[in-house]
C-alpha cells in the first residue's frame, strides 16, 4: 500500500477530486428534460474556498462512498449541505440520499436545492417526487403546476396515481384542482390523464372515459393514455374496447415481452385464437422462455393443432421444463387416439404436480382394460404410497376406494376409506366421498355422520348441505331437518342446478306442486341432467300432463339408459315408455 509522504499536497489531491465530482465550476447533474421555457434563472455564487473542516469531511464522504460505507457518506454530505448552503453540495447530497432511498432526507435537501437554485428542473423534479411519497399532494400539485407553467413535463400522471392507490383523504379538492388547471391548459395529455385516474377512483367512470379518449385523440403514441383506457373499459365492462385499448399500447411497444405477454393471458379468456397468434410471437421473441412454451403447447392442443402441439410439449421435455403437465397433455392425445400403452407410459411419468393425481387415475383405468382391475388396484396402491404431497396421497385414497365402490366392491371400498382416514382423520374429501358411498347404498344415518363431519369444518358448504339435505328428504322421513339444510345451501348458491332441483324436489314434498314444477323446469333448463328429468317428469304427471311427462322421460333414458333414478320413477309410477 502506497502512503502520501505529504499530508498538504494529498488534500490539495482530495480537493481537487472532490471539486471535479461536486462539479464546484458548473453542477454536475442534467435535468431530465430541458425546459420548453427557462425557469427564472437566479444568479448563484458558487463557493470555490471551502474551510479545511469541510474539505476533510467532503473528502471522508467520498471516500466512504467509494468503500460503500454509504450511511457514512450521505452523513457527511448533508452536514456538510446544511452548515454550508453550497448548490453544488446540496444537490450531490439531495442525489445521492435519493439513490439510497432515504426519503425524509431527500425532501429537506431537494427543498434546500430549490431555494437556493429556484432554475433548477432536477431540484424541483425530485421535490415533486418526495412530495407524492410523503402523500403531500397538494404541494406536489403546486409545484407541478410551477413547472408546467414554465413548460416541463410535470409528474401530474405521477400525482393521481399514488393519490388514487392510496385513498387520498382529499380526492375530490384534488379533482377540481385538475379540473381548473385544464380549463387553462385543456390539451395537456398528463393532466387529462391524471384527471381521469381520479375521476375513475370516484367512480364517475363516463367522464373519466371521455377525458382518456381525448388525451389519446391528442397523443395517439402515449401509452399511459392507452393503459388508462384500458382500465376505465374493463371497470365498465366493455371488455371488447378493453381488448382493443391493449391491443393498441402493444402495437406502440412490440419488442416488450412483458406487456404483450400480459395481452396475450388477457386473450385467454377473450379469444383462445388471438391469444395463440401472440404466444407465437412472444416465443419468437423470448425462444428461452418455458411459460411462455407452455402456454404456446396448451393453446396449439385446444385448437385443434395437435402436431404443434405434440412437437411443442416434447420441446418442454427435451428441456427437462413442465415435464409433468407435457406428460399428462401427450399421454392425453394418445388416450384419445387409442394409442393405450403410450397413453400409460405418459401418465406414469408424471410424477408430481397438479396433474399426478389424474394421470394416476387414467393410468389405473387404463391398466384394468388393458391387464386386470388387480393389476389396477396395485398401481393406485403403489402412485399413493409414492405420492409428492400428503394432499395427492389424500387424493389417491379417495380414487382408489371410489373405484373399488364403482365395482361393486364394498367391503374393500369400506377398508381403503378406513386406512385413508386413519391416515387423514379431518380429510374432508374422504368423509365427503364416503359419505356420498353411503348415501348411494340408502344408509342416511352413516352418511349424515360423515356429512356433519365435513360441515363442522366447512359450515357454508353448499354442496355438502345440499347433499345431506337431500339424502333425508330422499331416504327419511325428516322433511324439516331436509329443508334446513337444502334452504341454506339455495341461498349460498340460488343458480345451481342441483341444489335448485333439491328445493323443487322439497316442494314437492310438501306438497306444493306449483313452485315445484317452477324450480325444477329452472333446473331442468339449465342441465337436462337424468335425476332431474325424473323428478319434473313426476312432478307434471301427478299434476295430469302426462305426454310431456313421458316427453321428458323418453328424452332422458336416450341419454342416459342406465340411470336407476329413472328406472326406479317409472317402475313406482308403473310407467312403460
Amino acid at each position: 500500500m502506497l502512503f502520501c509522504k505529504r499530508p498538504k499536497h494529498c488534500v490539495l489531491a482530495a480537493f481537487f477530486t472532490v471539486s471535479a465530482a461536486l462539479g464546484l465550476s458548473a453542477c454536475s447533474s442534467t435535468p431530465a428534460k430541458q425546459a420548453a421555457t427557462p425557469l427564472p434563472k437566479v444568479e448563484i455564487e458558487p463557493s470555490l474556498h471551502f474551510q479545511q473542516d469541510s474539505l476533510y469531511r467532503l473528502l471522508t464522504a467520498e471516500l466512504a462512498l467509494v468503500r460503500e460505507r454509504y450511511d457514512v457518506g450521505l452523513d457527511n454530505y448533508v452536514e456538510e449541505a446544511i452548515e454550508s448552503r453550497d448548490v453544488n453540495v446540496t444537490a450531490r447530497a439531495t442525489q445521492i440520499a435519493r439513490i439510497l432511498k432515504n426519503h425524509s432526507e431527500t425532501l429537506m435537501l431537494a427543498e434546500q436545492w430549490r431555494e437556493l437554485d429556484p432554475g433548477s428542473y432536477e431540484a424541483r423534479f425530485i421535490l415533486i417526487s418526495e412530495y407524492i411519497y410523503a402523500e403531500r399532494f397538494e404541494e406536489a400539485f403546486a409545484e407541478s403546476q410551477r413547472l408546467l407553467a414554465a413548460g416541463h413535463s410535470s409528474g401530474f400522471e405521477d400525482i393521481a396515481i399514488d393519490a388514487a392507490q392510496k385513498n387520498y383523504s382529499k380526492n375530490d379538492e384534488l379533482t377540481q384542482a385538475y379540473s381548473n388547471l385544464l380549463k387553462q391548459y385543456p390539451k395537456n395529455t398528463e393532466l387529462l390523464v391524471g384527471y381521469s385516474i381520479l375521476l375513475q377512483t370516484k367512480g364517475e367512470l363516463e367522464p373519466a372515459l371521455k377525458a382518456i379518449k381525448k388525451a389519446n385523440k391528442l397523443d395517439k403514441n402515449n401509452s399511459r393514455a392507452r393503459f388508462q383506457e384500458f382500465r376505465v373499459l374493463t371497470a365498465m365492462q366493455r371488455t371488447d374496447e378493453a381488448i382493443t385499448a391493449y391491443g393498441k399500447m402493444v402495437e406502440l411497444q412490440p419488442q416488450n415481452p412483458q406487456l404483450r405477454n400480459r395481452y396475450a393471458q388477457l386473450l385467454i379468456g377473450y379469444d383462445l385464437g388471438m391469444a395463440l397468434e401472440q404466444y407465437q410471437i412472444l416465443h419468437e421473441q423470448t425462444p428461452q422462455d418455458a411459460d411462455v412454451l407452455l402456454n404456446l403447447a396448451l393453446l396449439e392442443y385446444s385448437q385443434g393443432n395437435i402436431p404443434a402441439a405434440k412437437n411443442t410439449f416434447n420441446n418442454l421435455l427435451s428441456r427437462n421444463q413442465y415435464t409433468g403437465i407435457a406428460h399428462f397433455n401427450l399421454g392425453d392425445m394418445a388416450e384419445r387416439e387409442g394409442r393405450k400403452n403410450d397413453a400409460i407410459n405418459h401418465y406414469i411419468q408424471v410424477k408430481s404436480g397438479t396433474r399426478y393425481v389424474e394421470a394416476s387415475s387414467r393410468a389405473a383405468e387404463l391398466i384394468a382394460r388393458n391387464e386386470t382391475f388387480s393389476n389396477a388396484l396395485a398401481f393406485l396402491s403403489a402412485r399413493r404410497e409414492q405420492a409428492d404431497t400428503p394432499g395427492h396421497k389424500e387424493s389417491l385414497y379417495q380414487v382408489e376406494a371410489e373405484t373399488l365402490s364403482s365395482t361393486q366392491q364394498d367391503a374393500r371400498a369400506i377398508s381403503v376409506y378406513r386406512q385413508g382416514l386413519n391416515e387423514f382423520p379431518e380429510s374432508v374429501i374422504l368423509h365427503y366421498s364416503r359419505a356420498m358411498y353411503y348415501a348411494a347404498r340408502r344408509n342416511p344415518d352413516k352418511a349424515e355422520q360423515d356429512f356433519l363431519i365435513v360441515l363442522m369444518q366447512s359450515p357454508n358448504n353448499a354442496a355438502t348441505l345440499n347433499a345431506l339435505g337431500y339424502t333425508l328428504l330422499d331416504q327419511t322421513n325428516r322433511l324439516a331437518d331436509a329443508a334446513v339444510y337444502i334452504e341454506r345451501a339455495y341461498a349460498l348458491k340460488p343458480n345451481d342446478a342441483a341444489i335448485i332441483d333439491s328445493m323443487g324436489w322439497l316442494a314437492f314434498k310438501q306438497g306444493n306442486y306449483k313452485q315445484a314444477q317452477e324450480l325444477l323446469e329452472q333446473a331442468y333448463k339449465q342441465t337436462k341432467d337424468h335425476e332431474i328429468a325424473a323428478h319434473l317428469g313426476e312432478v307434471l304427471w301427478q299434476q295430469g300432463d302426462q305426454r310431456r311427462a313421458r316427453k321428458i322421460w323418453k328424452e332422458a333414458i336416450n341419454n342416459w339408459p342406465n340411470s336407476e333414478t329413472l328406472k326406479q320413477t317409472l317402475k313406482r309410477l308403473e310407467v312403460e315408455l
